[in-house]
């Protein structure tokens, strides 16, 4: 059961990760299912999941700095940034 959800999680970030940009997200309310799927997700042990994470906030963040200041004042990038630490060379490889 908890493979299917990470899968289940991965594939639904897939979609999102080509949906996010500036210019697609709009509406506060979007900005914060994208910022509760990230956090939601950086719980998952899956490095995929990880990886669409990462690639997720960079499009959303690069493209906007309202938005990279949004992720930052609501804690996204220090949450990041200790998954980041968290990592082990196994996970990776």
């Amino acid at each position: 059961k908890k493979y299917l959800i990470s899968q289940l999680r991965k594939e639904a970030l897939r979609v999102l990760v080509n949906l996010a940009s500036a210019s697609i997200i709009t509406a506060p309310n979007l900005l914060n299912m994208w910022i509760r799927i990230v956090f939601e997700s950086l719980e998952d042990e899956n490095i995929s999941i990880f990886d669409l994470v990462l690639w997720g906030v960079g499009n959303l963040t690069a493209d906007s700095p309202k938005f990279r200041d949004e992720f930052l004042q609501k804690g996204v990038i220090t949450k990041i940034i200790k998954r980041l630490l968290n990592i082990k060379m196994r996970d990776i490889f």
